[in-house]
């Protein structure tokens, strides 16, 4: 049997009486030309006898039949009666504690988002959607930056000008 172990698990389903019809002409065929398998074959049906008359099948009391059909029945039709609000997910693993532990996450998040504000990204403009005063700004960005000087220029002017006037005067 040491060579043949593809035909280990056809030994165990013959010698059970398992073995289909198919499988079955295949395996005679094996065994008449396999004198290992064939003994195999014989010792395991010999040991398998052996057990049989030393440990014969324990026989149930017909309480215990009856008190064992019963138990398997109510458990196969309590489980088959079962609504989806009873399923051990819902029954007993969910906590009260884990319920308010996820209230309690949602409200601060809702809560920090609401303090926050959903702050919104910043649109980017291309130069083909700068409109007209955009473009002005733009042509005229080094007078805009030097605004303040000019109006001290614009002042300092309004001075010469009026001391002009009064150095004429005198």
């Amino acid at each position: 049997m040491k060579n043949c172990r593809h035909w280990q698990e056809t030994l165990w389903l013959e010698v059970h009486g398992e073995l289909g019809s198919e499988e079955q002409g295949k395996w005679e065929n094996h065994l008449s030309t396999c004198n290992a398998c064939l003994q195999e074959r014989n010792r395991l049906i010999h040991l398998l006898e052996n057990v049989k008359e030393a440990m014969p099948e324990p026989s149930l009391s017909r309480e215990s039949a009856r008190a064992l059909h019963t138990a398997v029945t109510e458990k196969l039709t309590e489980k088959h009666h079962r609504g989806w609000w009873q399923n051990p997910f819902l029954a007993g693993y969910i906590k009260p504690a884990h319920v308010a532990a996820v209230c309690g996450m949602l409200v601060v998040a809702f809560g920090w988002i609401g303090i926050r504000g959903i702050q919104q990204s910043p649109t980017v403009k291309i130069a083909s959607d700068v409109g007209v005063e955009e473009k002005m700004i733009v042509k005229h960005i080094d007078i805009l930056e030097n605004l303040d000087l000019l109006e001290e220029m614009e002042t300092l002017e309004k001075l010469d000008q009026v001391m002009g006037r009064k150095n004429a005067t005198i």
